[in-house]
């Protein structure tokens, strides 16, 4: 379990919300390594969550409390990369996960839903993926079952435009 993955918000939420094979998402993506979540984004999924009575908050704040998602405090600094950012008109998430990624070079992926964020992530060299390229590169590395990731991309069907999954699950077949 040696890859470090640092995730958004919506990411996160969805890898909470959908289950598959008796588990949440997030829960087989934790049995293969570790994440990093700017303590903005813990503020949004889990506190907040936990105030509106969200399911997914409270296995977010057990995955917390058991160290297998990192809260990372960021050091925003000011200077170019900051005047960027406040360019860009992005929320404080965003920004402190941008912040997370350039203060912690050693994650493998930045895993967002967001696409205007995954666009600033590639432009920074940040390594951004979606979340259901994620459930492929687990496919790719022998981590998951191919059917495991299949299963995974339909469970989460609905938080994406339908030619997103059907793209992956092609992918998966190798026919693209």
């Amino acid at each position: 379990m040696s890859a470090t993955f640092v995730f958004d918000a919506s990411a996160l939420i969805t890898a909470a919300r959908y289950e598959i094979a008796g588990m949440s998402i997030l829960d087989h993506i934790l049995r293969h390594c570790h994440l990093l979540v700017p303590e903005t984004v813990k503020l949004e999924v889990v506190d907040a969550g936990l105030s509106g009575g969200y399911a997914d908050a409270t296995l977010l704040a057990g995955c917390i409390d058991s160290g297998a998602i990192r809260v990372i405090t960021t050091q925003p600094e000011a200077g170019s990369f900051q005047m960027i950012l406040d360019d860009y008109g992005i929320e404080a998430g965003d920004k402190d996960l941008l912040w997370l990624c350039r203060q912690s070079p050693t994650y493998r992926f930045s895993v967002v839903d967001d696409r205007l964020l995954y666009i600033i992530l590639n432009r920074f060299e940040m390594r951004p993926r979606f979340l259901p390229d994620v459930m492929i590169w687990f496919v790719q590395q022998g981590d998951w079952p191919e059917d495991l990731a299949r299963r995974a991309l339909n469970a989460v069907r609905a938080r994406y435009r339908s030619g997103f999954i059907t793209h992956s699950l092609e992918q998966l077949k190798g026919s693209v």
